[in-house]
């Protein structure tokens, strides 16, 4: 049998990838590789090619309609929201207090479509727009991250996050049909022993 010289440090870093090679948890996959994977949002998808909008008030961005008024100050506007939902709406409203507030924003979040939003929003604020979305996922290229360990893609994110824009998460490929890096991989794995 060879053996291989490796300084002391060296030693105890192999010692620590072979440990965690063999607790992580590989997702179900096959010799997993890690990489990292951020969510892309384009902007501008007409209204009948999608169903996912954003909304614009005061060049602020808000994901749901209840982000939206729980951004609002309803402060000037109680009486044009309590006619609106007068209109709509069998229940009458007449003064505006905690109970009423709730309401309406129950109301606002839940009924309403992101046309009757805009219309309302720009008839009490002004400044305001309705923009459909289209949320895809790719790799990230930028600093990119391959590893066989989940936990460098984490602190790549960690280190690297301002930099990626949209919601990121850790993937995991396969090293299967890869011979020479599945030969690596298992040789780490289990056949390099260290005591």
């Amino acid at each position: 049998m060879k053996t291989i010289q490796v300084s002391d440090e060296n030693y105890e870093f192999l010692k620590d990838c072979v440990k965690e090679l063999n607790t992580q948890d590989t997702r179900s996959t096959r010799n997993p590789i890690y990489t990292v994977w951020h969510e892309i949002k384009e902007y501008g998808i007409e209204e009948n090619f999608t169903s996912d909008f954003v909304y614009i008030w005061d060049d602020e961005e808000y994901e749901t309609i209840e982000d939206l008024f729980n951004a609002i100050d309803f402060n000037g506007y109680e009486k044009e929201l309590i006619h609106a939902y007068n209109v709509n709406n069998d229940k009458l409203i007449v003064e505006y207090d905690d109970y009423t507030k709730q309401v309406l924003k129950d109301w606002l979040c839940n009924t309403l479509t992101s046309y009757e939003v805009k219309e309302m929003m720009e008839s009490l604020a002004g400044n305001f727009s309705t923009v459909g979305v289209r949320n895809t996922e790719e790799q990230v290229v930028n600093g990119a991250c391959f590893s066989f360990f989940e936990k460098d893609a984490k602190d790549h994110i960690e280190l690297n996050g301002h930099n990626i824009r949209g919601k990121t998460y850790t993937y995991v490929d396969s090293l299967y049909r890869s011979p020479r890096m599945e030969k690596l991989m298992n040789l780490l794995k289990s056949e390099l022993v260290l005591e």
